[in-house]
C-alpha cells in the first residue's frame, strides 16, 4: 500500500506540474474526472497502468478519490484570492514558507468591482493593475505567481506609496486606512500593486512589494444596476 501511494504522489505531483494547477480547484485542474473515471486520467498519461490503478481505487467512491487528490494538491501549493471585490492589504511570509495574501473591503470599496484574471499565471503586475491573488509551490527554486486585477484608471486614482518592501520568512506587512477624525469616514486605503519574488545570494528567497495608497475621493462612482425589462 505505502507502494502505491508513493506512485499516486508522484502523480499526482506530475499533473499538478503538466496542468499548472495551483490556484484552481480541482474541478478545473482535472476535468476528465467531471466525465469519465478518474483512472483515465492515469491511463492517458501513462503514469500507472490501468489494472494496477483499477486495482488500487477498486472499492472507492469517486468522491474520496477526488477529496484525496485535492489534499495532495493543497499540500503542493500554496494560493489566496481575494476576488474582484477585496482589495489586498497585507503579505505574509510564515516561517514555513507559507504564503497568505490579507484581505479587506474598504467601506468606499464595497459597490466596486474590479476585472481579475482567471489564475495566478503571472509573474508580476504593470503599473494600472494591482494584484488579486498569488500561489506558489512548496519548495525554494518553485517561482511565483500572481493574479492580476485591472481597476479603472488605478494608476491614476492611487500614488505610490512604498516600492519593493523586502518581506522575509517571518515577516508580514499590512497597510494602513486614514480615517477623518471627526466624522469617522474612510479617506484612503493602502493596496499591494504587486509582490516579486527575489532569490538571494545566501540561496534564500525574499518578497518584495510595491504599495500604493487610493484615496475614496478619487474612486469613480458605482454602476447604476439595470432593471431588465420582460420580452413581449
Amino acid at each position: 500500500i505505502l507502494y502505491w501511494l508513493d506512485r499516486l504522489v508522484y502523480s499526482v505531483r506530475y499533473l499538478i506540474t503538466m496542468c499548472q494547477c495551483c490556484g484552481t480547484s480541482p474541478q478545473h485542474c482535472f476535468p476528465i474526472a467531471q466525465r469519465a473515471p478518474l483512472e483515465s486520467i492515469f491511463a492517458h498519461n501513462q503514469l500507472l497502468p490501468l489494472f494496477t490503478v483499477r486495482r488500487f481505487f477498486s472499492g472507492m467512491k469517486p468522491r474520496l478519490v477526488l477529496r484525496l487528490i485535492a489534499t495532495y494538491i493543497v499540500t503542493e501549493c500554496v494560493a489566496d484570492f481575494c476576488g474582484d471585490n477585496k482589495i489586498p492589504f497585507g503579505f505574509e511570509v510564515h516561517r514555513n514558507g507559507q504564503l497568505s495574501l490579507l484581505c479587506s473591503k474598504p467601506n468606499c470599496f464595497e459597490r466596486k468591482f474590479a476585472e481579475c484574471e482567471d489564475s495566478a499565471k503571472r509573474r508580476s503586475c504593470s503599473t494600472d493593475e494591482w494584484v488579486g491573488g498569488i500561489t506558489k509551490d512548496y519548495g525554494p527554486h518553485q517561482p511565483l505567481y500572481v493574479q492580476c486585477c485591472m481597476f479603472e484608471n488605478f494608476d491614476k486614482i492611487s500614488q505610490p506609496l512604498h516600492d519593493n518592501i523586502p518581506i522575509h520568512a517571518g515577516e508580514y506587512y499590512e497597510g494602513e486606512e486614514q480615517v477623518d477624525r471627526t466624522t469617522n469616514a474612510l479617506i484612503s486605503f493602502d493596496i499591494i500593486a504587486n509582490v516579486i519574488m527575489v532569490h538571494n545570494i545566501n540561496g534564500t528567497h525574499s518578497y518584495e512589494l510595491t504599495v500604493r495608497r487610493v484615496y475614496c475621493a478619487d474612486l469613480p462612482p458605482h454602476q447604476k444596476i439595470m432593471k431588465l425589462s420582460k420580452w413581449p
